[in-house]
């Protein structure tokens, strides 16, 4: 699972947008199925404007049953002035 932000993205082609990777933590090999994992915070405040987020799998091509297997919940952008 890798995690993306972007500032250009049209809500419609995603290739055309910009695309930063950014390194939340992520479940390893080593957490149990179903496992959640705290991604912590993320520090977003040098961005400005409407802010995209992006989640990207990329399975291992071998296992059809297993590749994909992720779970993204209670998503959360914290903003103060």
């Amino acid at each position: 699972l890798a995690v993306f932000i972007s500032t250009d993205f049209d809500g419609t082609d995603i290739t055309a947008a910009t695309w930063m990777a950014i390194s939340p933590t992520l479940a390893a090999r080593s957490n149990s199925w179903y496992e959640f994992v705290d991604s912590g915070l993320i520090d977003i405040s040098s961005y400005t404007g409407t802010l995209y987020v992006g989640f990207k799998v990329t399975g291992s091509g071998n296992d059809e049953t297993l590749d994909g297997a992720y779970h993204v919940e209670d998503f959360k952008v914290l903003a103060s002035n």
